[in-house]
């Protein structure tokens, strides 16, 4: 029995069968604009909507479509490299993702400190 190390360089000479998923799926923005209507759900959840009473549904939508998208990018850099880098996914979606986290954070943090205490009451 042999045992053999696979590194990105072998890794890329052996590539796995061509994955059909990841090299025909197109940019599809009907997916954006459902991940939309998802986060307006959670948002109109929030501020008390009477007639959104499931905004649960939205996060479980918006949760289910980012995994199907990831997936399709994880299985895009395997099938172009021969492996999964994920400190590498990991570092892109950080340079991506939190800009937005900083200023939201900002946002919350003014608003907590000038708001009046009965409006951090009503807050869900």
């Amino acid at each position: 029995m042999s045992t053999q190390t696979v590194t990105p360089d072998t890794a890329a000479n052996e590539r796995p069968e061509t994955l059909p998923f990841a090299s025909t799926m197109p940019y599809q923005p009907a997916l954006d604009g459902l991940r939309a209507i998802a986060v307006l759900s959670v948002i109109f959840y929030h501020l008390g909507a009477g007639w959104m009473s499931g905004g649960f549904l939205g996060v479980d939508t918006f949760f289910v479509l980012s995994g199907f998208l990831i997936t399709g990018l994880l299985l895009q850099e395997r099938q172009r490299t021969g492996f999964t880098n994920f400190a590498a996914f990991w570092g892109r979606r950080a340079r991506r993702l939190f800009p937005a986290l900083f200023v939201m954070l900002a946002a919350v943090c003014c608003y907590a400190w000038f708001a009046p205490a009965l409006d951090q009451v009503t807050i869900r």
